[in-house]
């Protein structure tokens, strides 16, 4: 083999390093070569780009030898050849000074290793770009798709599976229309993109998850091109706006209804009659409805049972008017309904069909009766404005409620003093007796015959108030702790509130309100004293007192006559009339001989 030859295969060698191997494979190549054809016996390859930090090191230097420090000498048997851009340098030492011919192929092999070294670099760098990639898309909340023309998916990430509901691998090859519910919007979307060349992203997709369920999603719509710049297929994100878009629905929701009942509200109404009515709408009747008593109802037995009442109303009126009018809750009890192509005729039976559903209700709910007023208007035309339509209903309507307020406000009264009845079992016939006991003290003192039945109504309804009272509290078997003695306070005032809703217990009503009071100022709830209660609850309070004490209670055991007539007569000129309690005792003796 000629000289040249030798050499010509030697630089070729020299040359030839393989910058697909590790780091820590490339380094064993480098020393394996250096030594071997050049005869180095010290090396150091110190690289700063961390990419290739694994591919430094030296080689060849005792254990008490520091490498780095041989860089900053010059000697003859040494080579230090430097990468551009200070990425590092390279360090060869031999045993003899270097000739020409040796500082050449050092040199040949420095800017070999070099080339190898960035080819290296650009390779790794890629690697670690795509992988940030990778982790980047695996980790985003989006779901990331990418697909072919025909649209077919190629590649996702998990949040897609997860948002889709499907494990992983399976959308591989998967039309991504096939999750579209309007497929020919969205295909149309990715045609444009297509078409134009540009992104676009559409703002509301609604898309089925695996288990059948709907979700709505924001997608964006990108183009993959090859190196020719021709289009390959679509990339792009896709977000869950699922939640957005219930709340935004929600909102308008509450925009337009009520949210007591559910019906649209008296904004959406107000708006309803201003617009302009098309003429095929005529005749048009507008209906107005009230709930009687609202006020007693939640006076006395609390707001959730008035509410409970708006909400069996508004279910009642959905059923009788269905799709045809607009129902609307107008305020606190009132009630609008338009009805499009609704005569007199068709009007008046449907208030009828109103009526009926409410007397089947109160069949089935005797203790939270429902009481309506209704009114009516139609126009045949478009001469009679929906505003004006509308105030004509409404006047028809409190004639009603005026012809049927006083009954109505009586019916109701009643009802709640026989729901008291069923729920107070504990004082059961209590009504009756102190109504005994308070008669014969009134005729003893002499008081008029309307007083006596003022004395004898109050007797039956005093405690009227306690519809109102919880029955947890009302029905207690054991002594009332601070807070419910506070609840319990609140039937005088509660009954009081009954009572001048009803013609025939207004007169009345201050009775009922101060039948708690006390001889000494210390009762409820306006804090009285002296002749300053009325004398009907000052025999009142003697008849109901000693009833009490005589009868059972579910906290103590009954006294008996002679250890109730001693709390009386203890506690006159405090909690009772000592007048009074001189009056009543006799009278209680002889009742009680009577019973004996």
């Amino acid at each position: 083999m000629s000289m040249h030859v030798y050499e010509l295969l030697q630089i070729m060698d020299i040359s030839a390093f393989d910058s697909e191997l590790p780091g820590d494979d490339l380094f064993q190549q480098v020393i394996e070569k250096a030594s071997r054809l050049l005869g180095v016996q010290k090396l150091i390859l110190s690289l700063a780009n961390p990419v290739l930090s694994n591919c430094s090191g030296c080689w060849g230097f005792m254990w008490h030898e520091d490498p780095y420090e041989v860089i900053h000498k010059d000697m003859p048997n040494s080579y230090l050849h430097r990468f551009s851009n200070a990425a590092g340098y390279l360090y060869m030492e031999q045993k003899e000074p270097l000739s020409i011919q040796k500082q050449r192929l050092y040199t040949i092999f420095a800017r070999s290793l070099e080339d190898a070294l960035a080819r290296k670099e650009i390779k790794e760098s890629l690697l670690l770009s795509e992988q940030k990639y990778r982790d980047i898309l695996a980790n985003m909340q989006e779901g990331y798709y990418e697909i072919d023309l025909s649209g077919r998916i190629v590649f996702c990430n998990q949040s897609l599976y997860e948002l889709l509901g499907y494990s992983s691998s399976e959308l591989a090859g998967v039309n991504m229309l096939h999750f579209c519910v309007d497929r020919r919007r969205v295909f149309r979307a990715f045609r444009k993109v297509w078409e134009k060349k540009q992104p676009r992203r559409v703002n509301t997709i609604k898309m089925r998850r695996r288990d059948g369920t709907i979700l709505y999603a924001e997608a964006s719509i990108g183009l993959i091109t090859d190196r020719s710049g021709a289009v390959t297929g679509f990339c792009g994100l896709v977000r869950d706006i699922t939640e957005r878009i219930d709340y935004q629905q929600r909102l308008e929701f509450l925009s337009m209804h009520d949210v007591l009942t559910g019906v649209y509200n008296r904004s959406y109404f107000e708006e309803y009659i201003a617009r302009e009515v098309e003429p095929h709408a005529y005749p048009l009747s507008v209906l107005v409805a009230d709930l009687d008593g609202l006020k007693i109802i939640n006076d006395s037995m609390g707001h959730h049972c008035g509410d409970q009442l708006l909400r069996s109303f508004a279910h009642i009126l959905s059923d009788c008017v269905g799709d045809n009018g607009v129902i609307a809750r107008l305020g606190g009890d009132e009630f609008g309904v338009l009805l499009p192509n609704y005569g007199r005729r068709r009007v008046a039976t449907l208030v009828e069909i109103i009526r009926s559903a409410v007397d089947h209700y109160n069949q089935d709910n005797p203790t939270l009766p429902l009481s309506i007023s209704l009114g009516y208007a139609t126009a045949s035309d478009g001469s009679t404005t929906l505003t004006e339509l509308y105030r004509r209903a409404d006047d028809h309507m409190l004639h009603d409620k005026l012809y049927r307020s006083a009954s109505m406000k009586s019916e109701i009264v009643m009802i709640l003093t026989a729901a008291l009845a069923e729920r107070d079992y504990i004082t059961h016939g209590h009504a009756a007796r102190i109504e005994k006991i308070c008669l014969a003290i009134a005729k003893k003192l002499g008081l008029s015959e309307a007083q006596q039945a003022d004395l004898a109504l109050l007797a039956q309804v005093h405690d009227l108030g306690k519809v109102g009272i919880p029955d947890s509290v009302l029905n207690k078997r054991g002594e009332l702790s601070e807070a419910e003695h506070k609840i319990m306070r609140q039937h005088p005032e509660k009954g009081y509130r009954i009572a001048t809703a009803s013609p025939h217990l207004a007169g009345i009503s201050r009775l009922i309100l101060c039948h708690h009071e006390r001889w000494d100022g210390k009762g409820y709830p306006l804090g009285l004293s002296g002749t300053e209660i009325p004398v009907e609850c000052r025999i009142l309070a003697i008849a109901d007192a000693y009833d009490a004490m005589t009868g059972f209670r579910p906290y103590r055991q009954p006294l008996g006559h002679d250890e109730a007539i001693k709390e009386l007569k203890e506690n006159a000129g405090i909690q009772f009339d000592p007048q009074l309690v001189e009056i009543a005792i006799p009278i209680l003796n002889e009742l009680n001989s009577e019973v004996i």
